[in-house]
């Protein structure tokens, strides 16, 4: 067994031991489909809302070793 194949295995034990996510991607896309419009980033972070889930989030057209990432990139579909 090569070391690859080892941290391989490891890598796959350890991901089989991980809990299951209580926030699916369906329910995420769900409550931002739900928030509707830009919350002030500031105020956000002085005041978070009790029990939401809180996302920062960075979208990129293009990255410097990448190059283009996404050629259809809109931010607010996205």
């Amino acid at each position: 067994m090569s070391i690859l194949d080892k941290i391989v295995a490891t890598k796959q034990q350890e991901l089989a031991a991980l809990p299951v996510m209580a926030v699916t991607v369906d329910s995420l896309r769900d409550q931002v489909a739900a928030r509707g419009g830009v919350r002030d980033f500031t105020a956000a972070l002085a005041e978070p809302r009790a029990g939401d889930v809180g996302l920062i989030a960075e979208v990129k057209k293009a990255s410097p070793s990448a190059g283009i990432i996404r050629p259809d990139f809109d931010p607010v579909q996205i």
